[in-house]
């Protein structure tokens, strides 16, 4: 019997492993972190428990210091010491003294002896025949000197002030108070810390305060470590829980190692409990995700049940069998035979898979290659806006200081070669946008023959040494109506197309010339319409093209170059740009023979010499009729609002300028009088130049708009709807141009 979603169980099984798995990585994240922060919370602990043993040390040390200082002066002392001298050995007075006072003082070790270390009194405790003292620091004490520090005696070590008692004879004996760092004392500071205190030498655990049978063990090798070190250690014992401090601390003169002992047991039910809750949640985890991984799975059998009876369907249609289930497996094990038929029944009824493979290959190849394009495309565009700014500042200063020089003036030629050099790089920003198929073209008369001379030097650097570059040009060549920036990409990719075709050297021939057909011409199987041409020629003596080649040289993405090596693009364009100028493209080519391309323009009648300007001269702006009108300049680059505002007002026109929209806006508030025409940056910060035209329209409803932007027309289309009847003037402009075109704008019907 086939078994229902049997493939349920898999991957069930699947999600309960690693939810399992990650239930206990979690366990035990969550332990070490609980363990984590509780060492952090006891190292603390015990950190401050340090400084607290520390602070009442040093107070039983001052409170010995002090003592002793006053009772060394104490007249009945030395008043008793004198008598004791004097008769020989009666010390009834001294007792009586030395008993009222140690009632007051309340100090462990509270003793006299004379200046032999004989002791004279001692608190508490009987005297012996001839009971001698002998503390570290007596000596010191007898010839006059206060002495404090630690030392080890009889009933172990204590902390002792020894001072001298005078009489009029001297030295008579010495006062000592104590203070012994036995368990009693131990338990005093373990009643303020509320830890197990001990402290410890290298011979071991000295005293503790806990009790002789309870007394706990600890690492004499820490010990040593931390007394020959210097440094404190810390130490959790979770099986006892127990954390415990090793710590270097000087009494007076002498270091111990100070034990903190803490009892972490209260954590024992706060990590049951926390244990607890994982259980509870690893159990509502896994309850989760069984129930998800049944759900999950009865959603998935049911899209493959359907693929699999429309696999099945498949092979019925192509084979004309029955596909049984497989009652061995899943319903994977029947889709993927029902999948292995279908391929087995395609693959004998589709003999053209293999090229329908090879041709989706390479459509992907070709998006791939477009994808490149397009995103090298905006970087180009991008880049040439932030050029096209730069420019029409070099290029406008340029042409202002044309006009001020005189023709025989020795600073005109340098003026000269940067405005040359300034249009070349304005070409160069026309050729990205072109490269980036963002460039809105811009016809005007041209001679094919300026182009080709003004390319020459270039185009010999671009083919290299190997290559011969040869020119035959007509004098007398017709003049065209074309995009001079594009007619120069045209004849730089044919070039460059040329020079890839001779590896080895050869030689690259430019001509021009003039052709008169009356009627149309066949040119292998290209039909040239009758008209008038001036044609530019482009011959190598490469390796040249087979048929093949030939028939599919234009289409986009092909190329005969190694991978990597080329786009495939180079005479696509070149089609391209050659049809939308109106004109024609024809090739020759064989093998072995070399390849010549010829493009053909429509000759137009040139009027007044337009198509003979030169870089070298700039030419006074025509005579406009001005009437003085209001302009409010809107521009955020401050050298590119200079220049203009310097054009406009050396015209005559009243000239409002604006860094933003906004400083429009409040400019226009302050100035009662018209505004006729808004001249204004398209892509500026915080609201753009669209907007702004909106906004100030119905406050001035005659006013013109004129936008200027370094984007092409296309690309500012896809930002924002132009406003019907604004003007657009593209960037680098010279004062020339844009005046030109505001006295077109101004004088254009509303």
């Amino acid at each position: 019997m086939h078994r229902k979603n049997s493939l349920a169980i898999p991957i069930v099984a699947l999600l309960l492993v690693v939810a399992v798995g990650m239930l206990l990585v979690g366990y035990f994240i969550n332990d070490r972190v609980f363990y984590t922060a509780l060492e952090e919370r006891e190292r603390d602990k015990a950190n401050s428990i340090r400084f607290a043993t520390r602070s009442i040390i040093d107070a039983e040390v001052r409170k010995l210091a002090t003592l002793s200082g006053i009772l060394k002066t104490d007249h009945k002392i030395a008043a008793a010491l004198a008598h004791y001298r004097r008769t020989g050995g009666d010390i009834g007075p001294l007792k009586s003294a030395m008993d009222d006072l140690f009632w007051r003082i309340d100090t462990p070790i509270f003793l006299v002896t004379d200046t032999d270390g004989v002791v004279l009194y001692r608190a508490n405790e009987p005297l012996k025949r001839r009971d001698r003292r002998l503390v570290w620091g007596l000596e010191d004490a007898v010839a006059g000197t206060d002495v404090i520090g630690a030392s080890e005696g009889p009933n172990g070590w204590a902390v002792h002030a020894l001072s001298p008692i005078r009489t009029g004879k001297g030295v008579a004996g010495v006062l000592i108070l104590g203070t012994g760092l036995d368990d009693a004392f131990a338990a005093k500071i373990s009643k303020e810390t509320g830890a197990r205190i001990s402290f410890a030498n290298l011979n071991g655990v000295l005293t503790g305060s806990s009790p002789p049978d309870g007394k706990p063990r600890y690492d004499t090798s820490i010990i040593r470590e931390v007394l020959l070190r210097s440094f404190p250690i810390f130490h959790m014992d979770m099986d006892g829980y127990r954390a415990v401090q090793y710590t270097p601390v000087k009494v007076v003169d002498e270091t111990f190692c100070l034990i903190i002992d803490t009892d972490v047991g209260v954590v024992r039910g706060m990590l049951l409990r926390n244990r607890m809750k994982l259980v509870k949640t690893g159990a509502l985890i896994l309850a989760g995700v069984l129930l998800l991984g049944i759900t999950a799975t009865t959603l998935l059998v049911r899209p493959l049940k359907k693929l699999e009876r429309e696999a099945r369907e498949v092979v019925r249609e192509f084979t004309g069998e029955e596909l049984a289930p497989d009652l061995r497996g899943n319903e994977i094990d029947t889709l993927a035979e029902a999948n292995h038929r279908m391929v087995e029944a395609i693959r004998n009824h589709i003999s053209a898979r293999g090229e329908a493979e090879t041709a989706l290959r390479q459509s992907g190849e070709q998006l791939r290659q477009a994808q490149k394009m397009e995103a090298i495309g905006r970087l180009a565009g991008g880049i040439a806006h932030d050029f096209n700014n730069l420019l029409t500042v070099i290029n406008g200063y340029g042409d202002v200081l044309l006009r001020r020089f005189g023709e025989t003036d020795p600073a005109r030629r340098e003026v000269g070669e940067i405005r040359k050099a300034g249009e070349r790089a304005a070409a160069l920003t026309h050729q990205l946008l072109a490269f980036s198929r963002k460039q809105v073209l811009e016809p005007k008369p041209i001679r094919l023959n300026d182009i080709v001379s003004g390319m020459s030097t270039m185009l010999r650097r671009l083919i290299g040494e190997n290559i011969v570059l040869a020119t035959v040009l007509d004098p007398d060549v017709w003049t065209v109506v074309a995009d001079p920036g594009q007619v120069e990409q045209v004849v730089v990719n044919l070039v460059v197309n040329a020079r890839d075709a001779m590896p080895s050297g050869g030689t690259i021939t430019i001509s021009t010339s003039n052709a008169a057909l009356a009627a149309p011409e066949d040119h292998d199987g290209y039909i040239l319409p009758a008209g008038r041409y001036a044609r530019i020629g482009i011959a190598d003596t490469g390796c040249g093209m087979d048929e093949e080649t030939k028939a599919r040289m234009f289409d986009p993405f092909f190329t005969t170059k190694e991978r990597g090596k080329g786009t495939g693009l180079g005479l696509a364009s070149v089609y391209g740009i050659v049809k939308q100028s109106g004109g024609h493209i024809l090739a020759r080519s064989a093998p072995g023979r070399g390849t010549s391309f010829e493009v053909c323009f429509p000759m137009v009648q040139d009027t007044g010499g337009e198509a003979a300007k030169s870089v070298e001269a700039v030419t006074d702006r025509a005579e406009q009729v001005r009437r003085g009108e209001t302009i409010l300049l809107v521009e955020d680059e401050e050298a590119v609002r200079e220049l203009v505002m310097e054009g406009l007002t050396g015209d005559g026109y009243p000239v409002l300028a604006a860094g933003d929209a906004l400083e429009a806006l409040s400019l226009l508030e302050r100035h009662s009088g018209p505004v006729d025409l808004l001249l204004t940056d398209l892509m500026m910060p915080g609201m753009n130049g669209i907007d702004l035209a909106r906004r100030l329209m119905p406050l001035h409803p005659g006013m013109k708009v004129l936008l200027m932007s370094g984007y092409s027309e296309e690309e500012i289309g896809k930002f924002v709807e132009k406003e019907p009847g604004a003007a657009f003037l593209q960037k680098p402009v010279t004062p020339s141009l844009l005046s030109r075109k505001v006295r077109e704008v101004l004088d254009s019907p509303t």
